[in-house]
């Protein structure tokens, strides 16, 4: 063979090499570009999970408030729930030192004209008003007050 012939079969062989050789480094590349963008959407999930972090923890201490609040405002509900229950104690235990029944609503009500129908029989039979409010379950200024009422009206009975 002459040179000739050589330096052209060295020629193509050079060119095969340089096609195989750029046809390398654009496949580098091309995984290159690959791996930065692998790299970027890690990037943007690792910053996504911190937010996450972030926000979770914002919520536990909002949380935490939120229990905090309600655990104070039930106490403070069952404080005003039994100075209420004393209070109204009180006031039942008032009631009876001054003669009245502050029970007799629980039991069977009578409308105002029964009640006056009773107090003018009981007054007829010549009980004491005392006597009367204890039958009735009333108190004796209610007895009283009734008579007036009755006496006022002008229906003395």
């Amino acid at each position: 063979m002459e040179i000739q012939n050589w330096i052209m079969v060295q020629m193509v062989i050079d060119l095969v090499i340089v096609c195989l050789l750029l046809w390398f480094i654009r496949l580098n590349m091309k995984s290159k570009k690959a791996d930065n963008e692998t790299g970027d959407a890690l990037r943007k999930s690792e910053g996504i999970l911190a937010e996450i972090r972030e926000l979770s923890l914002s919520l536990e201490k909002g949380l935490e408030e939120k229990r905090r609040s309600c655990g104070r405002i039930l106490e403070e509900m069952d404080e005003t729930i039994d100075r209420a229950e004393d209070a109204c104690r009180r006031v039942k235990e008032t009631a009876r030192d001054l003669g009245a029944n502050p029970d007799r609503s629980k039991g069977v009500s009578k409308n105002s004209d029964q009640i006056r129908s009773s107090v003018k029989t009981l007054m007829a039979k010549g009980l004491p008003r005392e006597e009367i409010a204890q039958h009735l379950g009333m108190s004796v200024d209610e007895i009283d007050l009734l008579i007036k009422l009755q006496t006022n009206s002008g229906r003395v009975r």
